[in-house]
């Protein structure tokens, strides 16, 4: 060893003083992102259509994103039982 630095192994990770740094920058990323950009979207979708559709095709809007994020969950998520190393 070069320094007195001293690692201790877990079976899926390693304990260092840097371990949570990732998780803390992706959430601050997720707040800044959602508190800025995301309310974005929906302001100029009801701004892009006249005033007697403007229900309408919002509507159409939010039902067509609610289901793609529906698609998009049902297939980017992995079960629990893929990851995991056990046979149960």
């Amino acid at each position: 060893m070069i320094n007195s630095t001293k690692y201790e192994w877990a079976d899926v990770y390693c304990h260092t003083q840097f371990t949570v740094w990732p998780i803390i920058v992706m959430v601050v990323f997720l707040f800044v992102i959602c508190a800025g950009l995301c309310p974005l979207a929906w302001v100029l979708n009801a701004e892009f259509y006249p005033l007697w559709a403007r229900g309408t095709c919002v509507a159409i809007s939010t039902f067509m994103n609610g289901i793609f994020n529906l698609l998009d969950g049902l297939h980017i998520s992995v079960p629990p039982e893929v990851l995991s190393n056990t046979k149960s």
